[in-house]
């Protein structure tokens, strides 16, 4: 959805309507089999993701959706809490594209000021949910030359130039996971990075010396080095067993064919964080076009091939 364009965007809506619609009338009894709340959980990812998609401010109707009656293990699955904690960040973005553009005042200035305040906290219950994942759940980082590559449709394999270490999953959903995390997480950096800059051109300050300026182009580059470090992961790499005899499941695991396109809307996100060197915006392009070609996926390759982005989806 994050990578959407504006011709496809009434179409994808449409699409998530009718899905939210089927859900809906399911009720209850979605919740009953494994299969059926995979697809509740994928459904109700994507549906916040579009969100992230269309310009305006869409509230939450409490009538319409509740989750009271839904088991407590379903509840509190972290898929489902991730989600749940990152419904905020749509309307934030509105938020800041509607303050932003106001005229420099007090009254605006106090605006930019709780909007940083609500992405910080946010931001905060993000990490929190993070800090609570099983361990099973995690990552281990692994040495780039320690990894053993199977190459999928001939897609030219890439490890990250600039970092030793790869991030190895237990599964390319799990990868998908915390790159969806990855991903939000940098969308709030942002929105506090333009509201700093916003706030210190309008009082004649020095970004160089604001702390919260720092400190969020610092997350945001964090956020970036760990999309990259999935990448070798998603495009086929894994863990050397004859180099780690000990290593247990599931980090023995294989990686997918389907690990290459989880990487677009993630790295969409990356080649926009424009505090990140030049020569990295352009590894991870060439990361973009590679999967493009390989697997025909004409979106990969227009984001790729965009001269001088402009920002989107993080900046405007």
């Amino acid at each position: 959805s994050l990578t959407a364009t504006s011709d496809s965007l009434p179409s994808l809506a449409a699409h998530h309507d009718a899905i939210e619609l089927l859900i809906k009338n399911r009720g209850i009894s979605i919740t009953r089999d494994g299969i059926s709340i995979g697809i509740l959980f994928g459904i109700r990812s994507q549906l916040v993701s579009l969100c992230l998609s269309i310009p305006f401010f869409d509230p939450v109707n409490g009538h319409n959706l509740t989750w009271d009656d839904v088991p407590e293990q379903i509840r509190f699955n972290p898929v489902h809490t991730l989600t749940t904690a990152s419904i905020p960040v749509a309307n934030l973005r509105v938020l800041a594209d509607e303050i932003l553009y106001e005229p420099k005042s007090e009254i605006n200035i106090h605006r930019v000021r709780d909007l940083i305040d609500q992405c910080k906290a946010t931001d905060n219950a993000l990490t929190e949910w993070r800090s609570t994942l099983p361990g099973s759940w995690g990552f281990m980082a692994i040495e780039n030359k320690k990894l053993t590559i199977q190459k999928f449709r001939n897609l030219e394999f890439k490890t990250c130039p600039w970092l030793a270490q790869g991030l190895v999953y237990r599964d390319i959903w799990f990868a998908n996971l915390h790159n969806t995390y990855f991903m939000f997480r940098a969308l709030l950096q942002s929105i506090i990075l333009r509201c700093v800059v916003w706030m210190t051109s309008w009082a004649g300050l020095s970004l160089d010396l604001n702390s919260e300026f720092t400190q969020a182009k610092e997350e945001i580059l964090k956020t970036f080095q760990s999309i990259c470090g999935s990448v070798a992961f998603l495009l086929g790499a894994s863990p050397n067993v004859r180099l780690f005899p000990d290593l247990q499941l599931p980090f023995r695991c294989q990686t997918s064919e389907l690990g290459p396109p989880l990487l677009i809307r993630p790295l969409f996100v990356a080649q926009s964080v424009i505090v990140a060197q030049g020569y990295q915006r352009s590894w991870v392009a060439s990361i973009l076009l590679s999967i493009g070609t390989s697997y025909g996926i004409g979106i990969a390759r227009l984001i790729a091939k965009a001269k001088g982005f402009n920002g989107q989806p993080l900046f405007c």
